[in-house]
């Protein structure tokens, strides 16, 4: 789309008709209050005093970095920064580089440090570029916001996420004003769209930056005397894309974009507390599952022991396990139980379908079993014809008993009847001319092992100590 203004100059201005803008992003993450100032109250010399010691006094802001660069090097021309006239007036509102405006006030303040004349020189008057409102559909507090969201998305000092929001949130609202919309907030689908194709990205990305803004401010409101974390945005930003889940156990209202009384005290105890159980993606992870799939119990025992979080976690994931292991069984019992007799011919197809299930119910039903588990009395399963397997597959369905006649005929096969007791699930392998990897391999050689353990317990091998550990016959 056609960008609704236009960037003049540079011009040369002089540092006292330059005005430090009081909705400055940088500024709103430490105090919400809209500054709507009339004019008069803009060039007020108090107000920009107070504008200008709330970016001087955050660390953040870094302008003690700046201040000692220009102190060095004077202000360079190619940082010109960015102004837009202020009607009526001869003065310039500064829409881009607040902080290099307060870095030169700060040297210009500073009676008793000397700076080179070069330096005074270059800040008499500063390289300005004068940004010019030419598309009056758009509304000028929706141009700029956008000029300023676009001028700090990169550079030496960009915004953070939620400062970027700031300015989708103030573009929104400019828009929302222009359609003459109801003040208390609703989301409005038809301002969304006109943000969205004004700032040229898609409407969910939209609606989380405006739901971050409404999130910190209701959480800024609630705690008004509290020190929320400054890196909060991405955790804010996660209670818009999962919605459905914070509605269920935050109370948040999708249109207007908050929690309710209740949820707030909740989010703010899990999400923003200094002893918070969730503060980072990795910890959210696995509280989505607590969401998912807990209580509003397990919610609460999270919220009142932080520590428990994972231990919470990994019950509520065993008991989702075992409900869908005993599911399963069910319904391969009911399957079963389903199957008619009469039905049943007795062909070829059918007998071999029948060959392979118990089969396969023999060497599944035997992995759950307890290595050191006397199965010796436990019905067998060995039903059907047993063959030399074509692939590791049908290796793993061998049945034991048949497996354990193939490992006597391979030790036999060695001379003295004899061979190394960890090579015999790889030597059989080689008997059958199969050739395997990966993690079929690997299961055939733990079965293979656990059979021959068996044959050693029984009697039927002899484990004994050569230079290594053999077994023979």
């Amino acid at each position: 789309m056609t960008l609704p203004y236009r960037i003049d100059g540079p011009k040369n201005i002089e540092p006292e008709k330059l005005l430090l803008w009081p909705d400055n992003p940088r500024l709103k993450t430490h105090d919400f209050s809209e500054r709507k100032y009339s004019l008069k109250q803009l060039v007020n010399p108090e107000n920009q005093k107070n504008i200008f010691k709330e970016l001087s006094r955050y660390e953040e802001h870094r302008v003690q970095d700046l201040t000692q660069r220009i102190r060095r090097n004077g202000f360079m021309p190619e940082k010109a920064i960015t102004v837009m006239e202020v009607k009526g007036s001869n003065r310039y509102l500064v829409l881009e580089g607040n902080r290099r405006l307060t870095a030169v006030r700060t040297i210009l303040s500073d009676k008793s440090s000397t700076i080179s004349a070069a330096t005074k020189e270059s800040i008499k008057s500063i390289p300005c570029w004068l940004f010019v409102h030419v598309d009056k559909k758009v509304p000028i507090r929706a141009a700029f916001s956008r000029f300023v969201a676009e001028a700090h998305i990169v550079g030496q000092k960009p915004h953070t996420r939620l400062q970027r929001a700031h300015m989708v949130y103030d573009s929104y609202e400019g828009i929302l004003e222009e359609l003459s919309s109801a003040r208390r907030f609703r989301l409005d689908e038809t301002a969304l769209s006109a943000t969205a194709k004004f700032f040229d990205l898609p409407q969910n990305d939209i609606r989380e930056q405006i739901a971050i803004v409404r999130l910190y401010k209701q959480v800024v409101g609630g705690w008004e005397f509290e020190d929320i974390p400054k890196e909060c945005s991405e955790r804010l930003s996660w209670v818009q894309k999962h919605s459905r889940l914070f509605q269920t156990h935050f109370g948040y209202d999708p249109e207007r974009l908050c929690l309710d009384n209740e949820g707030l005290d909740r989010f703010f105890d899990i999400f923003l507390h200094e002893e918070a159980a969730v503060h980072n993606p990795q910890q959210f992870r696995t509280f989505l599952n607590v969401m998912r799939k807990g209580t509003a119990q397990d919610i609460e025992d999270v919220r009142e022991g932080p520590d428990m979080l994972a231990a919470i976690a990994r019950r509520i994931k065993d008991q989702t396990a075992d409900s869908r292991f005993i599911d399963s069984l069910k319904v391969i019992e009911s399957k079963i139980n389903a199957l008619r007799i009469s039905d049943y011919r007795g062909t070829h197809d059918e007998i071999n379908v029948i060959k392979r299930i118990s089969r396969l119910v023999d060497n599944k039903l035997r992995q759950f079993a307890p290595e050191h588990e006397d199965t010796s009395s436990a019905p067998k399963l060995d039903v059907g014809f047993q063959e030399i397997p074509a692939n590791i597959q049908e290796a793993m369905l061998l049945a034991e008993g048949y497996l354990a006649e193939q490992i006597v005929e391979l030790i036999q096969s060695k001379p003295n009847s004899s061979c190394i007791k960890k090579n015999v699930p790889s030597d059989l392998l080689k008997m059958w001319a199969l050739r395997s990897s990966g993690e079929p391999r690997a299961r055939f050689i733990q079965r293979a092992r656990g059979v021959l353990q068996h044959m050693i317990r029984d009697g039927i091998v002899q484990e004994y100590q050569a230079k290594n550990t053999r077994v023979r016959v």
